[in-house]
């Protein structure tokens, strides 16, 4: 997976860019370097045409951070506007150093070293190793979803929309806001990259440089005069972003360079088509060709979307209860209809007719799922069974199970653990969790499609999205480039290449994982269960930028991370998600506590 690099306007999603982690710095800096007594640099992130960007470490606070410096080598290639650069750089810093805003990369420090001989500039600022606004933005859009499009944007683009106005509050003009300059913060995205920010008391640098923003987010007047530009070119820029949010990610095609962009809303008079030929008419105004005619200022845009949203999420609120009660019984009562005669046929085919099952016993629960659980030791003939006097209860207590829908699980014995519920602290959480059994591998292409398939008759496909009721569990289509796993022909859901069957399932919703582990009476793991399992050395399949689903049962509601391994002696930090959200390196496994598996003689 090709790391990225927020701080120096890194691309996602697309096939290039002018800044590559793989890039190596034109004047490096060597890890263990100290700079004027404060940072020490302990690795290069990534580089970019003008500059590098180090994680560096704070001696006196003890804490990471960005360390951003204005390449020397660049400086000297630039045949006299050495000064030009150099007074571009200042500006990105005193146009981040002025803003105070949660929603806003804050900068910490900027200062002169003297390296080797050698001047060089730099800033310091938050360190966020995550990932940007684009990777909460899917490939293919999120899509005609009322639902997920007003969670997104109040989830994501109005605290956006809060750090963009106090931006302009302070008298600045961003002028390069795209998703790859917006870090996340966890679930909290940050504006950065403020290196073409134009402020009032300053001139415009040079036409020349005036054009250098990312085209596809750029209105016409900054490509023709950027040096006179106002507000109103953010507010196109949020607009181009919001529009790119609902219909997937913006081609390489110069048709809608610089023109104003709609939606399509849907042809009904529903809740769903007003409330997206009400959006319809937000982004058109925002992305107006001429500045006149666009929403004016960046508090407009966002009380007319904030009052949008909330309103929509209100009469979904006041529906959910009523319509989840009456899908969960609909549900249950097919289930159990179903799973009546086939855990009868089930235990008459392992144990055969009553009068033989003396001595011996079921499998616990008696479901289709854990009927058909067979450990290796069992499968060999020789089950241990382990019981106690006081309460009569047997366990299983195999090292490892084999399941009906091939999953393989191995025993992971109870135990303490801890890890960091908030990355922006340093608190951890200490839990002690009983035995559990968790899954060896992620849950594969192949076993995910064999569950949908299972399933088909309940579920429906539209737009690339494989819907059960008004949930989406997963998402067809390419999971990155050149890669699309899974295909759905003539009512039927097939792998389109048989070596990718075995490969992790991604693209999958938390409500599609949660789905297919209760599907199999099995659940997805708690971030405690997750690190644990991590720490006995028990989680094969993690590769590096590959996360996990996870999940709490908490109240009101359940919460739902994104697991991943942590740096080396780190603890286990969980990043907030939300259910819909479907990502190309996040996928699921699965676990099964040990006491769901007693049984009683």
């Amino acid at each position: 997976m090709t790391v990225t690099n927020e701080y120096t306007s890194m691309t996602l999603h697309t096939g290039s860019s002018s800044t590559d982690a793989s890039r190596k710095p034109r004047c490096p800096l060597p890890s263990g370097l100290v700079l004027n007594g404060k940072w020490e640099i302990i690795e290069h992130i990534a580089s970019g045409g003008k500059g590098d960007v180090y994680r560096a470490h704070q001696k006196n606070l003890e804490r990471n951070v960005a360390l951003k410096v204005i390449s020397p080598d660049f400086l000297d290639d630039q045949e006299g506007d050495q000064a030009l650069e150099e007074e571009r750089f200042r500006r990105e810093v005193q146009a981040m150093a002025q803003i105070r805003h949660p929603n806003v990369l804050q900068v910490f420090d900027y200062d002169i070293a003297d390296v080797e001989g050698k001047k060089i500039e730099y800033i310091v600022m938050e360190y966020l190793p995550n990932s940007t606004l684009r990777s909460v933005m899917p490939i293919e859009g999120i899509g005609y979803s009322r639902q997920a499009v007003a969670r997104w944007i109040t989830d994501y683009f109005l605290p956006v929309l809060e750090g963009i106005e106090s931006v302009h509050k302070s008298g600045i003009v961003h002028r390069d806001i795209k998703p790859e300059n917006i870090l996340m913060d966890g679930a909290i995205p940050k504006v950065a990259d403020f290196g073409l920010a134009q402020m009032p008391q300053k001139q415009g640098l040079t036409q020349s440089y005036d054009v250098l923003g990312t085209i596809f987010y750029m209105p016409k007047e900054q490509f023709e005069d950027g040096a006179s530009v106002d507000a109103r070119a953010d507010v196109y820029s949020l607009g181009r972003i919001l529009y790119e949010a609902i219909t997937g990610k913006i081609t390489n095609t110069k048709k809608n360079i610089f023109k104003q962009v709609g939606l399509v809303p849907p042809q009904s008079t529903d809740a769903a088509a007003v409330f997206f030929s009400q959006l319809d008419v937000i982004i058109r105004q925002a992305t107006a060709e001429e500045p006149q005619k666009r929403t004016p200022n960046v508090h407009e845009l966002r009380t007319s979307l904030h009052s949008l949203a909330i309103a929509a999420l209100d009469e979904k609120a006041q529906q959910r209860s009523e319509r989840f009660i009456r899908i969960r019984k609909r549900f249950y009562i097919t289930v159990i209809a179903i799973l009546i005669p086939v855990t009868l046929l089930t235990i008459y085919h392992f144990y055969g007719p009553p009068s033989s099952l003396s001595g011996r016993h079921p499998h616990p629960n008696a479901t289709p799922a854990q009927s058909s659980i067979i450990s290796d030791a069992e499968s060999k003939g020789s089950m241990p069974y382990v019981g106690t006097a006081k309460d009569q209860k047997t366990h299983l207590v195999a090292s490892t199970l084999t399941e009906i829908d091939g999953a393989r699980l191995q025993m992971v014995a109870g135990g303490e653990t801890e890890w960091q519920p908030d990355h922006t602290r340093q608190e951890l959480r200490k839990e002690t969790i009983p035995a559990y059994y968790i899954e060896t591998n992620p849950v594969s292409n192949i076993r995910y499609i064999s569950f949908l398939n299972d399933i088909v008759s309940q579920i429906s496909v539209r737009d690339s999205a494989v819907y059960f009721q008004d949930t989406v569990l997963v998402l067809l289509g390419e999971a990155r480039e050149g890669y699309t796993p899974i295909l759905y022909q003539q009512g039927k859901f097939i792998v389109s290449d048989p070596q990718y069957g075995e490969r992790p399932v991604v693209r999958v919703t938390a409500e599609g994982a949660l789905a297919y582990a209760h599907y199999y009476n099995r659940d997805l793991p708690t971030p405690a269960q997750w690190s644990l399992a991590m720490k006995a050395g028990q989680m094969a399949g993690l590769t590096n930028g590959f996360a996990e689903w996870g999940y709490e049962q908490g109240q009101p509601m359940m919460k739902f991370f994104s697991l991943a391994s942590p740096q080396a002696g780190a603890p286990m930090c969980p990043i907030v998600r939300q259910k819909w959200e479907s990502l190309p390196d996040l996928g699921f496994r699965t676990v099964r506590p040990l006491a769901q598996l007693e049984v009683r003689p």
